[in-house]
């Protein structure tokens, strides 16, 4: 569940904020994204506490010294993230076809 919900949240500012093409106003990205945030939140919060950020079981955990299960935690928002960036970078951000790159400007020295 943890990996679903990170999706969705990187997945959103890619969309909205780190996209080029995008077709959201300037400034509306943050309100945007913090709109997703309390569905995600109420959606996941019944099956994994809506962690989304390791940042935010770790610190329970470490004053309870529950560590149960921790490891979903942390490996669930790093998989979703990795995920989200790849499908966004692959399939959905068009990037500039005119710009050189590296190889090809050491290659003409």
């Amino acid at each position: 569940m943890e990996i679903v919900l990170t999706f969705f949240l990187v997945f959103s500012v890619y969309a909205t904020i780190k996209d080029p093409n995008r077709s959201t106003p300037d400034g509306l990205g943050p309100l945007l994204i913090g709109l997703l945030i309390c569905p995600i939140s109420l959606a996941g919060g019944a099956f994994s506490g809506a962690s989304m950020n390791p940042a935010g079981s770790f610190g329970p955990a470490l004053t309870s010294g529950n560590w149960t299960g921790h490891w979903v935690y942390w490996a669930g928002p790093i998989v979703g993230s990795v995920f989200a960036v790849l499908i966004c970078e692959n399939f959905f951000i068009v990037h500039n076809q005119n710009h050189i790159s590296l190889k090809k400007k050491v290659e003409s020295l």
